[in-house]
């Protein structure tokens, strides 16, 4: 059986990177898939990826590479927005920039029989998101072909990243499963009663696919394993503050706590999905 490690939204967290690389060698897997979001956010965007170069077999780009490569600061009149461009931007080489945008979108392969579909967040645009609490005919899209997959065929498995957070499912005879994150794991289901350790939340996380890697015909066994490691949170906030990281305070409290700086917000996403779910079902 062959072992493929993905991981991806490390958003610049150098400490939490070098664990999971750390953890995944140590397994004695060699063949690792990054699905984005390298960088934004964390200050190691150079260092993170000489590694993710260095070790990554495959490669494909985020939203914060699309933004960060791609926005027209001279339209962004948000000002904090503005600064958070500037700030990233001045954390990478030229050199770096032309390798970002050189990425795909998506990268389709056969794994024990099953096209497997690997992207940061959808197969029609980075920005679109897709929540765990979305409901099957919201989340069905991803398995979908569009211009950016190689192969045009409804994929069986997908593997996707963005949300943050960790998620095997199964629906319509497929499977969905997120990675997680490397860098910046968060919890948005909170309430003070039931709440338990954040540590249990902020550890780095990525995700081992086990099967018959190029394997197109015939299902044989395929298996997911969802894995969280430990990191060392105070170096990588000792790191972050004597590179005078932007938005310092921000980040210890999604990396310490995963509290996201923008939890209101999403708040209210959520709110509005659930709003709309109800009323689907109501019809």
């Amino acid at each position: 059986m062959d072992k493929i490690a993905v991981i991806a939204d490390i958003h610049g967290n150098l400490t939490a990177l070098e664990a999971v690389i750390e953890d995944i060698e140590s397994r004695g897997i060699d063949r690792i898939f990054c699905l984005g979001d390298m960088i934004g956010i964390g200050p190691s965007a150079h260092e993170v990826l000489n590694i993710i170069k260095d070790k990554c077999e495959v490669v494909i780009f985020g939203n914060l590479e699309k933004w960060l490569a791609e926005v027209d600061l001279g339209k962004e009149d948000r000002e904090q927005e503005r600064q958070r461009i500037i700030w990233n931007r001045s954390l990478l080489s030229e050199e770096e920039n032309k390798y970002i945008k050189s990425l795909p979108m998506i990268h389709d392969m056969y794994i024990s029989g099953r096209l497997v579909r690997f992207m940061h967040s959808s197969p029609d645009n980075v920005f679109n998101k897709t929540y765990y609490i979305d409901d099957e005919t919201d989340k069905i899209r991803l398995f979908l072909p569009t211009d950016n997959t190689s192969i045009n065929k409804i994929a069986d498995v997908v593997v996707y990243a963005d949300i943050h957070e960790q998620l095997l499912q199964n629906f319509y005879h497929r499977t969905l499963v997120n990675i997680g994150s490397v860098g910046n794991a968060i919890e948005l289901v909170l309430d003070e009663k039931y709440n338990g350790d954040s540590k249990e939340t902020t550890n780095a996380m990525y995700c081992i696919i086990e099967g018959s890697i190029g394997k197109k015909e015939n299902k044989t066994s395929i298996g997911f394993q969802l894995v969280r490691v430990p990191y060392n949170i105070e170096k990588e906030l000792e790191i972050s503050s004597k590179k005078n990281m932007l938005e310092f305070e921000e980040y210890k409290e999604e990396i310490t706590k995963g509290l996201y700086r923008n939890l209101n917000y999403l708040k209210i996403k959520y709110k509005q999905v659930r709003q709309m779910q109800g009323k689907r079902y109501m019809q």
